[in-house]
C-alpha cells in the first residue's frame, strides 16, 4: 500500500505483516520505505503492477519503481 501526504513523501507499507506488527509495536509501525522526491504536497498516487504515480501542487506526475520488500534493507 502507498500513501502520499502534504510533507512531501510517499510511504510504503507491506500489508501481509501489518496485523502482526501493529501488535507487536503496540500500533507504531513504520513503512518499509520512503519516497522523496516531490517538492511540494502530494495529493494522489495510483499504482499499475510495480510502477506507482504520484501527483500533486507541483503540477509533476512522477513515475516510481516500486521495490519489494525482500529488496529493501
Amino acid at each position: 500500500m502507498a500513501t502520499v501526504s502534504e510533507d512531501c513523501m510517499i510511504k510504503l507499507w507491506h500489508l501481509g505483516e501489518f496485523e502482526q506488527k501493529s501488535s507487536e509495536t503496540r500500533g507504531n509501525i513504520e513503512p518499509y520505505i520512503t519516497l522523496r522526491g516531490h517538492t511540494a504536497p502530494i495529493f494522489a498516487c495510483d499504482s499499475k503492477g510495480d510502477i506507482l504515480f504520484t501527483g500533486g501542487l507541483e503540477g509533476f506526475v512522477k513515475v516510481w519503481n516500486i521495490p519489494p520488500v525482500n529488496q529493501v534493507n
